[in-house]
């Protein structure tokens, strides 16, 4: 898998590293099991359908250190013959984004510089939307209830009639306490973490159906809370797969 370009492109994340100690890639973390993955996108993903990995991170890394949602996704769609488009804010969160192009040398992917709650994309135009850890990460302007809200909007806007939204979340680690009490990544309080109660029921709320919880993966989760005690303590992982109606 063309060697060459994927050392390059992990020089270039040694390099963020060492510019951003906060910088780190994740390893796997994903809390759904990659079969469960597997299974849903084989049934899911059909010939020439379009799908959204938004807020993709460090989407597709042929190294397969990178989370496996986004792998999982990125091998369904090239072997059902879809098209998959990789969307993230900026182009500095997604090394990958020229990278990208790189590394796979495939056609069947699109990157695209956006922000995911406002998708330069068309009304019903997209069969599904994929999301890992996208519910967690912090808005300087709103907070992540309100970003929930947005971004289920612009899904529901987006996805064609029956089309699915899949969500995981690596749930919220407890990294310090204070006077306040403890404080979770991203300086999230624990008033403020949006749990998955009230994400199902923003879901619901905003005209989804057929709304699954997905399973996590508890024995990956304990190997990964062995090696960092952190992952022992952390809260709300999990995930859901829902559906637009028909």
């Amino acid at each position: 898998m063309h060697e060459r370009h994927i050392e390059h492109v992990m020089k270039k994340l040694d390099r963020r590293s060492e510019r951003s100690p906060r910088f780190s890639v994740n390893y796997n973390t994903d809390p759904i099991a990659t079969e469960t993955y597997e299974r849903l996108f084989d049934r899911l993903v059909h010939k020439d359908d379009v799908i959204c990995n938004i807020g993709a991170g460090l989407a597709v890394d042929p190294t397969q250190i990178a989370n496996h949602l986004n792998r999982s996704i990125w091998e369904a769609t090239k072997r059902k013959e879809a098209h998959l488009v990789v969307a993230d804010i900026s182009h500095d969160n997604l090394i990958t984004h020229k990278d990208l192009k790189e590394v796979t040398l495939d056609d069947h992917v699109s990157v695209v510089e956006a922000d995911v709650l406002k998708l330069p994309i068309p009304d019903a135009s997209v069969i599904g939307i994929v999301s890992s850890n996208l519910i967690n990460c912090p808005s300087d302007t709103m907070s992540l209830k309100e970003q929930a809200e947005h971004l289920f909007d612009e899904a529901v806007r987006v996805l064609r009639p029956g089309g699915f939204l899949l969500l995981s979340s690596f749930g919220y680690l407890p990294l310090e306490s204070d006077e306040k009490g403890v404080v979770y990544n991203d300086d999230i309080r624990e008033s403020d973490i949006l749990s998955l109660r009230d994400t199902e029921k923003l879901l619901e709320s905003k005209g989804f159906i057929n709304i699954s919880e997905l399973d996590v993966d508890w024995e990956k989760m304990e190997v990964i809370g062995d090696i960092n005690d952190i992952y022992n303590h952390a809260k709300e992982i999990g995930g859901f797969l829902a559906y637009k109606p028909k």
